[in-house]
């Protein structure tokens, strides 16, 4: 996540089992600031075809938002082409007193075929400052 004059939050799933501590450990983000979300990600073995980003966020066991994204296509990986990225929209952050609190999220990465590559769990909290 990149927010202007923020140091980027990075959460680095090249590890096998890393995504299970995430939950564990939310960042925080300053009500009404605007971030970009960033997925760096590798292709292996072969074509990926129609990959989709859906992110489920949930307050207090209520879901508050269901967002996906089209990723695109991709070719495996080249000595050319190591790693794709891909930059989502703009957002804002929810503001006021009702929106600070503590959120838990599920990031899932899906293919045409209903394939899913990656699922993590995380966690953020929405504070008046950072």
């Amino acid at each position: 996540m990149e927010s202007p004059g923020q140091p980027p939050v990075t959460i680095d799933l090249s590890q096998p089992g890393s995504e299970n501590t995430l939950k564990d450990k939310p960042f925080k983000i300053k009500e009404g600031a605007k971030f970009t979300m960033v997925a760096s990600f590798r292709v292996q073995h072969e074509i990926l075809s129609g990959l989709q980003y859906v992110q489920t966020v949930k307050r207090k066991g209520i879901r508050v938002s269901k967002d996906s994204e089209m990723l695109g296509s991709y070719a495996p990986n080249t000595d050319k082409q190591t790693i794709y990225t891909k930059r989502f929209q703009e957002e804002d952050a929810p503001s006021g007193l009702l929106a600070r609190g503590h959120y838990n999220a599920v990031s899932t990465f899906i293919d045409d075929d209903k394939k899913q590559h990656l699922q993590f769990e995380w966690s953020f909290d929405i504070a008046k400052d950072w």
